[in-house]
């Protein structure tokens, strides 16, 4: 008798020892898992012959798993694939797997305090072409949606080329209100995307902030010669290059090449000049190239904004 108890209770230990085994290897199966990409934002696609483009459709209610709370829905660009290519010459995946960043998306900043909050870093505040957010300490990427502005949109196409007008009003917020509207035009050619940005202040407060563009390339396998150039500079290498490189010389053209097959070069061009501009490095191979534009707007005043992006081939 004594023998068969000793017997169960040693299969007893044992189906527990492999439980709990079981049990620590999906647990640490599941630390060592990738994150999963956030889900993809509701867009549209349009063929300008040259191009297909697939754009963010703003007229949906935004989705902060997919589109975040920092770019302006109106006019991003998630894809810009060549005719006859599989893929985009933007990222179309998301740099990030918890915050949104891909494509060729645009982002107000400063943004327009509100309330400083009770603890550094816990401020609520107006993001331009967002909504009101409130940072919870994780710096100011990390901010969640207290009111979410919606966009008004028209779409149309005529000769292969498209115009895309997106408008938001954000009512008044403590003596801030603006009236945004961003024009996307896709049309046949080297240059596929022309933007047209204006800010209209509705309010009794002045509006400082800085309007730029911030698109995400890959930089393809074997592309080692790489370049980018910042207005006032000389060409640079991609992969010689820091971190971020900024230059504080006015200009109207911002550029990088030799970083994929699928095209020579690429450019923005800006009408008025860029004050400012950065090029910005990921170590998992994308970059970035970042034209800025200051917009101080006193109220009852509009200021605007005309960027281009250019594709040689």
């Amino acid at each position: 008798m004594t023998d068969r108890r000793r017997q169960t209770g040693n299969q007893f230990v044992m189906i527990w020892l492999n439980f709990f085994g079981l049990l620590g290897i999906l647990l640490f199966s599941g630390c060592r898992s990738t994150p999963p990409d956030p889900p993809p934002p509701v867009s549209q696609w349009f063929d300008t012959g040259t191009f297909r483009v697939e754009v963010v459709d703003a007229s949906q209610p935004r989705d902060v798993r997919s589109t975040g709370c920092r770019f302006l829905l109106g006019g991003w660009i998630r894809s810009l694939v060549p005719q006859g290519a599989e893929t985009s010459i933007l990222r179309a995946r998301s740099t990030h797997w918890r915050l949104p960043a891909y494509g060729c998306p645009f982002e107000f900043y400063p943004t327009l305090e509100l309330d400083p909050g009770e603890l550094p870093g816990h401020s609520t505040r107006i993001q331009i072409g967002v909504g009101v957010v409130r940072e919870h300490g994780a710096g100011r990427f990390e901010t969640r949606p207290v009111e979410l502005f919606p966009w008004q949109t028209s779409v149309e196409s005529s000769g292969g080329t498209t115009r895309i007008v997106c408008q938001q009003n954000s009512g008044d917020h403590d003596g801030y209100s603006y009236e945004l509207t961003v024009t996307l035009t896709l049309r046949p050619g080297d240059s596929p995307a022309k933007y047209e940005f204006t800010l209209a202040n509705t309010g009794r407060r002045r509006i400082d902030t800085e309007l730029y563009a911030h698109p995400f390339f890959d930089i393809a396998p074997g592309f080692n010669e790489s370049w980018f150039q910042l207005p006032g500079k000389a060409r640079e290498s991609i992969a010689a290059a820091g971190e971020s490189t900024e230059s504080i010389r006015s200009g109207t053209s911002i550029a990088a090449g030799n970083f994929s097959p699928l095209c020579n070069s690429v450019t923005l061009q800006c009408t008025p000049a860029m004050d400012r501009a950065v090029f910005w490095k990921h170590p998992k191979k994308f970059f970035s190239l970042e034209p800025f534009r200051h917009f101080s707007v006193a109220p009852g005043e509009s200021r605007s904004w005309r960027c281009s992006l250019e594709v040689s081939r």
